[in-house]
């Protein structure tokens, strides 16, 4: 907790620290000194030693009502009493109104402290007379607060104390090098209300001398690991000399050094924790259940596949047997012992005779296995008779049986075939697997379980059949091994985990696998963490469940993988690691949970206690362990039904991976994740526009995720200072950093998530969900309108408009490329399922030679091959090659022989409003119409009529292409069909296929989504002006929020074609907007009457709202004049404010578009580029509102174009009448075609949107410090650390952590652990500090501490019943 108010508690822990003397007031060293004070700056500069020759630190409470022009005080000057002297009562100057104070550094190893003691609100009513002349006369009583208010320790400066009074109580701190003091003022009170005084006390460590060497690298081990031991006690001082000229106070070089070998991969390893798991997966396979497994068996013929000599198994517990005289043969007379499976009788051994010790069962018949006593020849078996019924016998005579079972009885079952491999002789082709685990329990100290050394797959004898094994033609329980000595041996199925990192997928997708029974692939779908190593495959391969659910095996497949899935070490000794089910050793890695049994909580619980109490990357597990208890995800809240190990340790690695890499990483991956999105119920929420055009039903989004993010991952719930301190109004109140308007507004983003589809190779039943692959985003079910941010903006802010792009885009640097392969569907813009692999289709194929071919094809220079690599990012403009200069947009492109590419376009956004002239209606195959933006060029279709002007045709470069109305225009008027070419029209009807122009330009969207057509009603009449074929309005609702509705000229449009219902007068879609105007008033309806003002052009709407007609128009954000005035004075931040349409770089345009102005230097902080068609006006004229702006963070030479934010000279403004105007809104989604793309280019500006928030670096820093035993950190410290979060880095005697980019929780890390707040044990004296360790950890520290090591017979540590224990787990 922060609040520091202590009463007799606290006061009874001073009264232990030797406070008890009566306080005196010593005579004050006058000092006439007076300070020019700054204004009311938050925060502190980093602390400082006396000695250090730095400018004087400053340090300001939060308190806005204080007045920060008071009237100087005079400084008395004051010494801290010694260590155990009495504390000093420090007098006040009641003519003014500060109190002020020159107090010298705390000497070394002690704390000196500025309290304030009070009367409680609780206590009788005192005048300044009776206040307490003595610090023990309060400690037993309830009538006073002692208030610490500030201090400083071991030569340290000043600064403020923890705590939420500190924090309020108007204090400012300036501290000088030279004399060795700081003048701390504090405004005065006024003694009749708030009756008080202020003290100085010194305290001491219990060990004023400071701690010892051991001491101080225990205390740094038990901060920056899960405990100390011996060893790394021992570390410390051989490898980085900790413990050798060490000051208490401060890190020394072996502890920067640590930290830093610590977060670096190269010398610490990391350890993952799906990784530790998976490569110990080595669980016998039920034999019923290898076909429902998500994992495939080990091929019988791979090296270290397993083998046993006996005839039943564990795994035949309740089958059925039958026992039959063998009639013929070699054994004529003998018993046929066969299992029923599958509901087949199948051969399984031959033996002399069947009956029990006690001659109870015997010969012939039908029996139930009972149970068996161990994995091992001859070991006891029971059965019982099934007819006549009896018990389960006692041990069979002989026990478990050998497996004899010569060729030629192979086929005596019901049509069911066994199949025989010839084997390597036992003795030198298999290690024999003594102990080992059965299903119950019992251990036994011979067996007859083999596991073979090499793989058979190109032995002569052998080769044929292992290459042809599979499922379906020799099922592995009809399987067995022929040894050269005649006798034989019985395969048994293990898993086989097969390796599928990013940096290194399954070759073939899992085709493998498949073969041997999976029904999924494992090949992992296309994501931002595994796109840039994806690859071509080389043979053939299943397709990514994205594309194909079923598991399709095509060629030129594009083959992923997933962080973390490695191979299992089929190699390890059985008892090292295997698992057998819940009963033995799956108490501690129970992966024969998944896909069979489990006890989860303990396995994962399990392994996360071995990595913590063993692993040595030690801090990134500390840290991991930090962030996994903040972006909380629990069991409880994930369905019960299949707890799988597998899903909680990818997520957790999440902050394994990324402990000290950047926070925006780490925020996007979790909100990515399908355990986030089923943990806070976002997986599966819908827009309200969705729920009710397709469902036909009221609904909105979830908002659990939207509140969760902001108030526990990024922002909290007030707004904070940069050292943590809460930030206050005009009247003293906290400002919260949010409210219900801004969750709601939050949840519409966090819509359209869904889970990836089943595939295999991860823990699970082939019918299990996918927890493991970042979550998809359908569009359609995304919210399209805008989005306000949390700072009075709105998410689109600052993105160049999708209507500003340069034509030929798709060639210009910065345009994307993703590979397909031969896929031929795109993957983030939609298209009809049906169009895959329709050679019907028509795709744009690049000529070879062209530049944008050659740049996709990236050809090897020894080969001439195409590497077809699997991003592309055009760094530099491209020349247009033939038909490529005669489109707008691509959706796909051909390259070489089936080789497809996906052309993702740069984020942009659409003005919710557009102007009246640019605006053009649109029509679809379902009969309804909109507005649309003439600019919009991947949206609609060309749509002719050079014949019959009911009916259109589509004009196309290859199938469904969109173009932009002018192309359109341009394709109609050079109709070839036109009976007057140059003369021909676009008209209203709808693009059928007429067979004279081909199929390949056909397009039926279905689904949710629309297949629009530019539409122009050629035919009318008495057509309307352009300005008024599709007009705009807005809806205003009673708290000014905003809905769009679109009013398209339906002159001669059939009656049955209505406005698209999310844009209609119906629309309920309202969304904050940003109200320009001083007073904030707005044309909504009367809050009392609900009556629209008739002074407004507003007319009352159906639901209560007014329905207001608006005009849009741009503004000039600066002129010429006012730009050069805030450059040279450097109010870059003024600047900006103004700035909020985003532009693309000027030199993606065409060279005569833009001209740099060289008023501004070259590489300098701000640079402006000219449209060059008012370059022959004046200077202040050629500032239009076309210009482009750039602004960079700092100076520097040789800055190119990359390193500019740009943006547009411009504001889009919406005007109501005269009197109301509000900032035109940005989105992201189109209403035309709201694609996945444009969803997850939204959800990214989300998330910046928090990242970015003035509050997620102290927010943060305080988070981490608290899961690092700060329980109660000073604003001092926490600015420290939320410094280093917000530049990326910290230095340390010479020692850079971090990359220099804001988010880095390295940097943060290295600040926290390394300050001397951390380091100075004299902090533990101080009762404002907190060191509170969670009961968790403390349990591993001990453990640690004591060298604790699991026994041979289990490996790994299972803590039972802890959370009752200790109250955590």
């Amino acid at each position: 907790m922060r609040t520091m108010t202590m009463k007799s508690s606290l006061l009874a822990l001073l009264a232990l620290l030797s406070l008890l003397l009566l306080a005196t007031v010593p005579v004050p060293v006058s000092s006439e000194e007076h300070t020019a004070w700054s204004g009311n700056v938050r925060g502190s500069v980093q602390g400082r030693r006396s000695m250090a020759a730095e400018e004087p630190s400053v340090s300001v409470s939060a308190n806005k009502n204080a007045s920060a022009n008071a009237a100087a005080a005079k400084i008395l000057q004051f010494t801290c009493p010694a260590v155990g002297s009495n504390p000093i009562q420090l007098p006040e100057d009641t003519s003014l109104t500060q109190v002020a104070y020159k107090i010298p550094r705390a000497l070394s190893n002690t704390l000196c402290l500025l309290v304030k003691v009070s009367v409680t609100s609780t206590g009788t009513a005192h005048t300044p007379p009776l206040l307490p002349t003595s610090l023990t006369s309060i400690s037993k009583s309830s009538d006073y607060d002692l208030i610490p208010l500030a201090r400083s320790y071991s030569g340290w400066d000043w600064s403020l104390s923890s705590g939420i009074i500190a924090e309020t109580t108007w204090i400012k701190i300036r501290c000088r090098d030279a004399p060795r003091h700081c003048n701390v003022r504090v405004e005065r009170e006024d003694p009749v209300i708030t009756p008080h005084a202020y003290y100085l006390m010194t305290l001491s460590h219990s060990q004023p001398l400071g701690l010892t060497s051991e001491e101080i690298k225990s205390r740094f081990l038990n901060q920056v690991t899960f405990g100390a031991t011996r060893e790394e006690m021992t570390m410390l001082q051989t490898k980085y000399n900790i413990g050798v000229n060490i000051d208490n106070g401060t890190a020394n070089q072996g502890m920067v050094m640590y930290l830093s070998h610590q977060m670096n991969p190269l010398f610490t390893p990391i350890t993952s924790h799906r990784e530790y798991y998976r490569s110990r997966v080595n669980f016998d396979m039920k034999w019923n259940g290898i076909e429902g497994s998500n994992i495939a068996p080990q091929h019988p013929c791979d090296a270290f596949s397993r083998w046993i000599g006996y005839s039943v198994t564990g795994h035949d517990y309740g089958l059925q047997f039958k026992m039959t005289t063998i009639s013929s043969g070699s054994m004529a007379g003998k018993l046929l012992m066969s299992v029923l499976q599958g509901g087949k009788w199948t051969p399984r051994t031959i033996m002399d005779s069947f009956a029990d010790t006690k001659d109870a069962i015997s010969g012939p018949g039908n029996y139930a296995f009972c149970y068996s006593h161990g994995s091992a020849l001859g070991e006891e078996v029971a059965f019982r008779r099934i007819s006549p019924p009896s018990g389960c016998a006692t041990k069979i005579e002989g026990g478990n049986p050998p497996l004899v079972l010569p060729a030629e009885y192979w086929n005596d079952g019901d049509g069911v075939a066994i199949t025989g491999i010839h084997l390597p002789d036992l003795s030198s082709g298999f290690e024999f697997i003594a102990g080992q685990w059965t299903m119950h329990r019992q251990r036994m100290s011979t067996g007859e379980s083999y596991r073979m050394y090499n793989s058979i797959h190109t032995e002569s004898a052998s080769q044929v059949k292992c290459n042809a094994l599979t499922m379906s033609n020799a099922n592995y329980k009809h399987l067995l091994g022929i040894l050269p000595d005649g006798n034989h041996v019985q395969y048994n199925a293990y898993a086989a985990v097969e390796h599928n990192t990013p940096d290194d997928p399954i070759t073939d997708g899992g085709v493998r696998a498949k073969g041997m029974g999976m029904r999924n692939c494992a090949n992992v779908n296309k994501n931002d963490w595994n796109i840039d190593s994806c690859r071509l495959s080389t043979s053939s391969a299943c397709v990514s469940s994205a594309i194909n659910s079923s598991g399709k095996i095509d060629t030129n497949v594009v083959i992923c993988g997933s962080p973390g899935e490695i191979s299992n070490e089929r190699n390890i000794p059985y008892t090292d690691i295997d698992t057998i089910d819940q009963n033995t050793m799956a108490h501690y890695f129970d992966s024969a949970g998944g896909p069979l049994f489990g006890l989860h909580t303990w396995q994962k619980s399990n392994l996360f206690n071995n990595i913590a109490l063993y692993s040595e990357d030690q801090l990134r597990q500390r840290m991991g362990w930090a962030l996994s208890q903040i972006l909380v995800v629990t069991q409880f809240q994930i369905d019960n039904s299949d707890l799988s190990t597998e899903f909680f340790l990818h997520y957790h690695d999440i902050f394994v991976r990324n402990a000290f890499g950047n926070y925006f990483d780490i925020l996007k991956e979790v909100s990515y994740s399908p355990m986030m999105g089923e943990m806070l119920s976002f997986l599966g929420s819908q827009s309200a526009s969705y729920t009710k055009r397709v469902e036909n039903r009221d609904g909105r989004p979830d908002e659990n995720y939207a509140r969760e993010i902001m108030q526990l991952f990024s922002v909290g719930i007030w707004r904070l200072n940069m050292d943590g301190s809460k930030v206050t109004d005009g009247d003293g109140n906290f400002i919260p950093t949010y409210d219900n308007t801004d969750i709601q507004n939050y949840a519409r983003a966090w819509t359209g998530f869904n889970r990836q589809n089943r595939r295999a190779n991860f823990e699970g039943y082939w019918h299990t969900v996918n927890r493991i692959d970042p979550m998809g985003i359908y569009g359609p079910k995304r919210d399209p309108f805008p989005k306000t941010n949390l700072i009075g903006g709105y998410i689109g802010d600052k993105y160049p408009l999708c209507t500003n792009t340069p034509k030929l885009h798709f060639l210009k640097k910065g345009a994307e490329y993703r590979l397909l392969g031969g896929h031929d569907m795109p993957e983030t813009t939609y298209e009809p399922s049906s169009w895959s692999g329709n050679e019907n289709l028509k795709r744009f194929e690049l000529e070879p030679g062209g530049a944008l071919y050659r740049q996709l094809c990236n050809e090897d220079y020894m080969t001439g091959a195409c590497k077809y690599p699997p991003r592309v990012v055009l760094t530099e403009n491209l020349i247009c090659d033939n038909d490529e200069c005669t489109v707008d947009n691509f959706r796909i492109v051909q390259v070489g022989a089936g080789i497809h590419y996906e052309y993702i376009p740069s984020a942009c956004v659409f003005m919710a409003f557009g102007y009246g002239e640019k605006m053009q209606k649109v029509r679809d195959r379902k009969k309804q119409t909109m507005c649309l933006h003439e600019k919009v060029d991947n949206a609609a279709m060309s749509s002719c009529c050079p014949i019959n002007p009911a009916i259109a045709i589509h004009r196309c470069e290859y199938t469904a292409e969109r173009t932009s109305f002018a192309t359109s225009v341009e394709r109609c008027k050079f109709d070839p069909d036109s009976p007057v070419i140059g003369a021909g029209t676009m008209c209203d009807g709808f693009p059928n296929a007429p067979t004279q122009i081909g199929s390949e330009c056909s397009f039926n969207a279905g689904g949710d989504y629309m297949d629009w057509h530019w539409s122009l009603p050629s035919n009318s009449t008495s057509p309307k002006p352009i300005g008024e074929r599709c007009v705009q309005q807005a809806k205003i609702d009673v708290n000014g929020n905003v809905a769009i509705v679109h009013a398209p000229d339906m002159t001669n449009t059939p009656d049955d074609i209505n406005v698209f219902e999310p844009v209609d007068e119906e629309n309920s879609n309202y969304f904050k907007v940003q109200w320009m105007k001083k007073d904030k008033l707005y044309p909504g309806p009367d809050a009392t009457t609900g009556i629209c003002n008739p002074a407004y052009p507003c007319t009352l709407a159906n639901d209560g709202s007014c329905l207001c007609t608006v005009d849009i128009f741009e503004k000039r954000s600066w002129s010429g004049k006012r730009f050069r005035d805030l450059v040279s004075t450097n109010k870059i931040s003024k600047m900006k404010k103004r700035l909020m349409v985003g532009a693309l770089s000027p030199d993606t345009y065409p060279g005569d578009y833009y001209a740099r102005d060289t008023e501004f230097p070259e590489g300098g902080r701000v640079q402006i580029y000219h449209y060059l068609k008012g370059s022959g006006d004046p200077p202040d004229k050629r500032y239009t509102r076309n210009a482009i702006i750039g602004i960079r963070p700092s100076d520097s030479d040789g800055a190119s174009m990359d390193d500019y934010k740009w943006f547009m000279n411009f504001r889009s403004l919406v005007k109501i009448g005269t009197n109301f105007v509000f900032r035109n809104p940005p989105h992201f989604m189109s209403l035309a075609m709201p694609d996945s793309r444009d969803a997850h280019q939204e959800t990214e500006a989300v998330l910046k949107s928090y990242f970015h928030h003035p509050n997620t670096a102290p927010f943060v820093a305080q988070r981490i410090m608290q899961r690092f035993g700060f329980s109660n950190p000073s604003p001092r410290f926490v600015f420290e650390a939320a410094e280093a979060f917000k530049s990326g880095t910290y230095v340390k005697l010479g020692v850079t952590f971090g990359d220099g980019k804001y988010g880095n929780m390295g940097a943060m890390l290295a600040a926290i652990l390394l300050d001397h707040e951390a380091r100075d044990p004299i902090v533990d004296a101080d009762p404002t500090s907190g060191s509170l360790r969670e009961p968790f950890l403390k349990l591993l520290s001990f453990m640690r501490s004591m060298d604790f090591k699991p026994s041979s017979r289990a490996t790994a540590i299972r803590f039972e019943n802890i959370q009752a224990a200790i109250g955590q787990a």
